[in-house]
């Protein structure tokens, strides 16, 4: 897809919104600037994106106890 990098950031921040960005920020403007300053393609990007919020939402699930 030709899905801009802030868009899936955007979508992501939606999709996750149970989660507190305060700690992905960092990481998250690390991959923005590889991308706008270094050229790395957003499909790149935007996986490793994914990758970062899936990650802490597993640390988000694994903090709290199982629900049902």
């Amino acid at each position: 897809s030709d899905e801009s990098v802030v868009a899936a950031i955007k979508r992501l921040s939606k999709t996750y919104a149970m989660l507190d960005r305060g700690p992905m920020l960092n990481e998250t403007s690390v991959l923005m600037s590889m991308h706008v300053l270094q050229g790395r393609s957003a499909r790149e990007v935007i996986d490793d994106l994914e990758a970062l919020f899936a990650r802490h939402y597993l640390d988000y699930r694994a903090k709290r106890p199982s629900e049902g």
